[in-house]
């Protein structure tokens, strides 16, 4: 899914997160937002389990998947799904639903959606990713607003073990 976020073409797919297009061309920080933790939603962690199943084949060994409730300058809410892939690359299979945008280039793809957040003016709220994290990548994400969690069993019920998926 590729998308220039620097304005223009690329604020049409950005549309379906309401404001959040025009929030980006003005690049908005959202300092004074705090979102609600409470609203963070258990679909998280069933959406992450459908981008895994989306995996398929011998990368499932490499690819890391989380998914992230954001939150723009006004209080309007959206989706980050996040990839170790490098320039938010989803391989054939995992496939975005309307709205939802995409981040990747870090070995954590909870990094990616924080450094996403950092660069569009976004505060992060619930992130889940399919694998626990290391307490220094957790710690760094609590700082820049989040509340990380993992769903470890995301990857293990997604699709049947072909051999190449890494023992859950």
């Amino acid at each position: 899914h590729d998308a220039d976020l620097g304005g223009g073409s690329g604020a049409a797919p950005l549309a379906g997160m309401g404001g959040v297009a025009a929030a980006l061309d003005r690049v908005h920080r959202p300092h004074h937002y705090a979102p609600d933790r409470a609203a963070a939603e258990p679909g998280l962690a069933a959406r992450l389990r459908e981008l895994c199943a989306g995996v398929t084949g011998p990368a499932r060994g490499w690819v890391r998947l989380a998914v992230a409730r954001v939150v723009d300058g006004v209080g309007r809410s959206g989706v980050v799904v996040g990839t170790s892939e490098l320039d938010g690359y989803l391989r054939p299979g995992v496939a975005l639903r309307d709205g939802e945008l995409v981040a990747g280039n870090e070995e954590w793809p909870e990094l990616s959606i924080a450094a996403f957040c950092a660069a569009h003016g976004l505060a992060g709220a619930s992130v889940v990713g399919a694998y626990p994290l290391p307490e220094d990548v957790a710690g760094y994400l609590r700082a820049q607003g989040f509340d990380p969690s993992a769903a470890p069993g995301a990857w293990s019920d997604a699709v049947e073990d072909d051999g190449d998926a890494p023992d859950q």
